[in-house]
């Protein structure tokens, strides 16, 4: 018995296949139990060094011994005798191990082992209901929230779309521990739709099924998107009139009968009649555009083709958003970005850039990065950085491939349009999926230490913003992502400076507003936790000028308490002196900014005026530094302001210098 069942658990562990893996180590766990009381266990040890001889052996490309140590142990301690622990027990180390998974994307070879070892503990715990706590007592938690928490970690590995070898042994790992939870509770649709997952991720050798199964495909939402391709579905082309030497027959003849296809208005049923000829339609596209960018025709001349053109773009379009096998046949048949890189840099008409950069990211986002193709994701993102500061109904196209592209983490680190999304965030009247997908993008960013850092320097505002973001958001996805970002910010920076800017957007009165609310993400709750013990552990080392000194960063001035407080001036003005009067000279550069906003602007120019005139009656010298720089003209132009504060602040300062003058 024991050697058949050594020999099927070898050859799933050599292929790879962990739903086989885990079939028969149920088996062998049953055998376990059975025979127990004959003395005739299996030997574990012995099993490990079968399993890497056989790997050896093999030329697995999946040789490293501490993935199959990692792979044995997550197996073999199922067999022992569940540990005793309590509720609470469990409940924290469930809270740990979501924390510790929020991490794994950044860096997965350090954190999957604490993951996988939490794992193991939980399985023997909660898989084994009917074992007793200490004090006779069942456990309370229940399968369901075990594999919850197991199914945290593995999507988001699942979605990092990483073939490197830490990735893949963590994927594995995690899918032996939730089929072993899915066997042992007969839930058996969520086995098969488990390993549907697995599979489409990282494929298998040898699968025992044959559904072809791939990652969603990439559907553009966009109204500019679907009005061009109704137009092209039904084009009217003259198809006698083509007479290039980019199209022969058959394919003139293929192309032809889809024109004439008779649900062709219905993207469904043309992606599943183009995806019915797949090979076909894939060539021809991919021959056709590569020969019409190919021949030296000038961007007149295929301007005036620009009709075929796009007709064969909305033919990959419906394709692959039908079935994205389509873009892998398409890429693998000849794996050449050129013809469709050379229409991004042809001024043709908006939906063939767009079409174009679509059918790219789908190559980029399949193969992952190669050193052929890091030129080519620069340029996609220089072109999306353009699509984020043109329309709305653009923005939002380039930031849905954007997200894609970000999900690659090798690709991340080429990105470099933090401003562009600052921008967005800060428009107050972008819809809500827009906003979710600005906060999807800097929440991808912010794992990387070096990028969010230099975000913050660059752009001050950015917390207040995402603390506002969290604080209003209808939807919970928002708040988590916002929140999610300041908890990565502080943990890869956790200096004094940051905790203070996160202070003075008023952090600790959100953090605990949000608190307070019901919440159904145990993510969103762990992060609102850490970031009140931050927040209130740092609380003491805060004072009023570093509250001014935000302020000036942020370019937005409030009537704080600061302002208008004597003493604040008396203790502070030595600072504001220093570096000749540099302090004063960014209060001033306020008056001018802009900032997007008349009322901000309004409240801005009035604290400047004041606070000027809160330093001139301490210290007249900067009387001298105004005149000299010009900047006593400015705060008299303020003086005819069509806001009364304004106008007000401005004259009592101007007659402050004027008295001083004489």
């Amino acid at each position: 018995m024991w050697t058949q069942l050594l020999d099927d658990y070898v050859e799933a562990v050599n292929s790879h296949d962990t739903m086989k893996f885990a079939i028969y180590f149920s088996r062998i766990l049953n055998g376990q139990v059975d025979m127990g009381g004959m003395g005739s266990k299996i030997d574990f040890n012995l099993v490990n060094k079968r399993i890497k001889c056989s790997i050896t052996n093999a030329g697995s490309p999946y040789s490293d011994s501490d993935y199959y140590q990692q792979l044995f142990l997550a197996s073999a301690d199922l067999c022992k005798v569940p540990d005793l622990a309590s509720d609470e027990g469990v409940k924290t180390q469930i809270a740990t191990m979501n924390l510790l998974s929020k991490r794994l994307l950044d860096d997965p070879s350090l954190y999957l082992t604490p993951i996988i070892v939490l794992v193991r503990h939980l399985h023997k715990i909660v898989c084994s209901i009917d074992t007793p706590y200490p004090n006779g007592h069942s456990s309370q938690i229940g399968i369901n929230t075990y594999i919850d928490a197991l199914q945290r970690p593995f999507k988001m590995l699942l979605s990092n779309k990483s073939d490197h070898k830490v990735n893949v042994s963590a994927v594995h790992i995690f899918a032996i521990h939730l089929f072993s939870a899915y066997f042992t509770h007969n839930t058996v649709n969520a086995a098969i739709n488990l390993y549907k997952d697995q599979q489409a991720t990282i494929p298998i050798v040898s699968p025992p099924m044959t559904t072809d199964l791939t990652f969603s495909p990439l559907r553009l939402e966009s109204d500019i998107v679907a009005h061009a391709l109704a137009r092209l579905r039904n084009l009217p082309l003259s198809w006698t009139s083509i007479k290039s030497s980019a199209i022969d027959s058959n394919q003139l003849s293929l192309l032809r009968e889809l024109s004439q296809f008779p649900y062709a208005e219905d993207p469904v049923q043309r992606g599943a009649y183009i995806n019915e000829r797949q090979d076909q339609f894939a060539a021809t596209c991919l021959h056709v555009l590569t020969a019409l960018t190919n021949q030296g025709e000038t961007e007149t001349q295929l301007f005036n083709k620009s009709d075929l053109v796009n007709f064969l773009l909305s033919i990959i379009y419906d394709g692959a958003s039908y079935n994205n096998q389509f873009i892998l046949k398409l890429y693998t048949s000849h794996k050449d970005y050129t013809p469709f890189v050379s229409l991004l840099n042809l001024e043709l008409d908006d939906i063939s850039k767009i079409l174009s950069l679509y059918t790219i990211v789908s190559f980029l986002t399949l193969v992952g990065e190669t050193k052929g193709n890091v030129k080519i994701v620069k340029s996609v993102y220089l072109e999306l950085t353009k699509y984020l500061k043109a329309s709305t109904q653009l923005q939002y196209i380039g930031l849905q491939l954007l997200k894609e592209l970000l999900n690659v983490k090798s690709y991340r680190g080429y990105f470099n349009a933090s401003s562009e999304l600052l921008d967005i965030l800060e428009d107050k009247s972008i819809e809500l999926q827009m906003k979710y997908l600005t906060i999807y993008a800097l929440w991808v960013i912010s794992f990387d230490s070096a990028k969010i850092n230099l975000i913050i320097k660059e752009h001050p505002n950015l917390i207040p913003v995402l603390f506002n973001l969290a604080n209003d958001a209808i939807k919970e996805k928002v708040t988590r992502l916002s929140i999610s970002i300041l908890v990565n910010i502080i943990t890869l920076n956790p200096s004094l400076a940051t905790l203070k800017k996160y202070h003075l957007a008023n952090g600790l009165t959100i953090t605990k507003n949000l608190i307070d609310r019901k919440w159904s993400d145990e993510d969103l709750k762990n992060d609102l936790n850490l970031l009140l013990d931050q927040l209130n552990d740092s609380l003491k080392d805060l004072t009023t000028f570093d509250e001014y000194e935000n302020e000036l960063l942020t370019h937005h001035l409030h009537w704080s308490p600061c302002h208008a407080n004597q003493e604040f001036w008396v203790d502070n003005i030595e600072k504001f002196k220093a570096n000749n009067w540099s302090l004063v000279r960014q209060l001033i550069e306020l008056l001018d900014y802009n900032v997007n906003d008349n009322e901000q602007l309004f409240v801005n120019q009035a604290i400047v005026c004041f606070d000027l005139g809160m330093i001139i009656k301490l210290d007249d010298s900067i009387v001298r530094f105004i005149n000299n720089n010009g900047y006593k003209e400015k705060i008299m132009q303020l003086m005819n302001s069509p806001n009364s504060n304004v106008k007000f602040e401005a004259l009592r300062t101007t007659q402050l210098l004027v008295s001083k003058t004489l």
